[in-house]
């Protein structure tokens, strides 16, 4: 059927957060071992600094009905509740040697990269989030009746500031199901691999001289036609890539010439073609022409 809808054609919608792991950075650019943070139920993105917002509910929730944009600025988290090592690694809090919890204000916050995976109609989608920092964990409304009692998650707010690596600056790092880094995407902070970029060779000369004669125009290296008249016998011909990676190639009059040797010139009008190539199997060239006129 010509309208018929494929599993290809439907969007990838994503819900339901789980898997959840917490790594300290240990200098920038570099973050540790992370640990499982257990019981992850909501990631709330809607502090993006776009408009458009993403909700992922813990496992098998509700489907969220639009995927967001990247390039957050803060993110909403909530968990049944926060580990020890949330409090402690995290928040800079301390737990003495009876188990209290010793809250400060001045207790030094640690940064770190979220992990979780997102689950889709199609596919998962698992997340590093870089250069995050915590706000205090607040609880919902605590109920006195046993009978109405419900669950009290904690929540608090994280600044995605993003970390500095080799290559740039990241907000965070994607992993789809069926990419080759999926399987271990969340078992490290990923350290990125790239191939070095590709840099075109420049087709282009840097100088153009026919021994001590002025060329017309002057040369210009976006010029690729000239002329030039003289009265000598020979004048050495010269040409030099703007790019040391291209190769040059000089004939006069159809013989092949070497830079920076004599050319005898015939009376009359003499054709120089200087060849710049990239040198690639099929190659990108600029041609430049000098007709030398032996008066």
């Amino acid at each position: 059927m010509p309208n018929e809808v494929t599993a290809n054609d439907m969007p990838n919608y994503r819900y339901g957060v789980r898997g959840a792991k917490i790594a300290l950075q240990t200098a920038q650019g570099t973050y540790g071992t992370p640990w499982i943070e257990n019981g992850a139920e909501q990631i709330d993105e809607s502090g993006r600094a776009t408009t458009n917002t993403t909700t992922f509910y813990s496992d098998d929730g509700k489907p969220a009905p639009a995927e967001g944009a990247t390039g957050n600025d803060t993110i909403t988290v909530q968990f049944a509740e926060f580990s020890d090592d949330y409090q402690t690694k995290v928040l800079g809090h301390k737990i003495d040697n009876n188990g209290i919890l010793v809250k400060s204000k001045d207790d030094e916050k640690g940064v770190f990269a979220l992990g979780f995976e997102v689950q889709g109609t199609l596919k998962k989608t698992r997340v590093w989030k870089l250069g995050c920092t915590s706000s205090e964990p607040a609880a919902a409304a605590f109920q006195t009746k046993g009978e109405n009692a419900t669950e009290s998650p904690e929540s608090c707010t994280l600044t995605v500031a993003g970390d500095t690596f080799a290559d740039g600056h990241h907000d965070e790092f994607v992993c789809h199901e069926g990419d080759e880094a999926f399987d271990t995407f969340l078992d490290a902070v990923p350290t990125l691999s790239f191939d070095p970029p590709v840099v075109p060779v420049n087709t282009k000369l840097s100088t153009l001289t026919i021994g001590s004669l002025t060329l017309s125009p002057a040369f210009d290296a976006d010029i690729e036609a000239y002329t030039v008249t003289t009265t000598n016998a020979t004048d050495a011909v010269t040409a030099t890539a703007a790019d040391s990676d291209a190769e040059v190639t000089i004939e006069v009059n159809g013989s092949e010439h070497t830079s920076g040797t004599a050319a005898t010139w015939e009376s009359g009008a003499n054709t120089v073609v200087v060849t710049v190539s990239d040198g690639e199997d099929e190659p990108t060239t600029n041609t430049y022409i000098v007709i030398v006129t032996k008066e």
